[in-house]
């Protein structure tokens, strides 16, 4: 078994926690809107936005519980004008504003990565698991 080392540090990129759900559901339904599945995917995101941001939501959470995961967050100052950028439908919905840090920083970017079967990983990017406090601190 190879031994597993420490993480080196990288500047405001960390593990996503349960209380970063609310922003990275928020950041993921901005984002994927461009995608060119996201209309397929979600055809009355217009209509109910609300619904789409608590899918990510709950996709979100599911990640952050499965061992096989692991969520990472990317953090930047906040952008003032954020919510001018958004889609119609989202500027509209409450979980769009974002809520900064001390330092003024929000959540803007979300990276969802599923580990290979029988990694020996799995578990460690979990609350507890050896790279939960000594990987990607912010």
């Amino acid at each position: 078994m190879t031994p597993v080392t420490a993480c080196p540090p990288f500047e405001h990129v960390r593990l996503a926690t349960a209380k970063d759900l609310p922003r990275i559901a928020a950041v993921a339904a901005a984002g994927f809107y461009w995608s060119p599945v996201f209309q397929y995917q979600r055809p009355y995101f217009a209509s109910y936005p609300e619904d789409t941001v608590s899918s990510y939501f709950a996709e979100y959470q599911a990640a952050l519980q499965d061992p096989g995961s692991v969520v990472i967050v990317s953090e930047d100052i906040v952008e003032e004008t954020e919510t001018e950028h958004l889609y119609e439908a989202l500027r509209r919905t409450p979980v769009s504003k974002p809520q900064p840090d001390a330092n003024r920083r929000v959540i803007v970017g979300v990276c969802s990565i599923t580990l290979k079967k029988g990694s020996q990983r799995v578990g460690q990017f979990q609350p507890g698991g050896i790279f939960s406090s000594t990987c990607f601190d912010a």
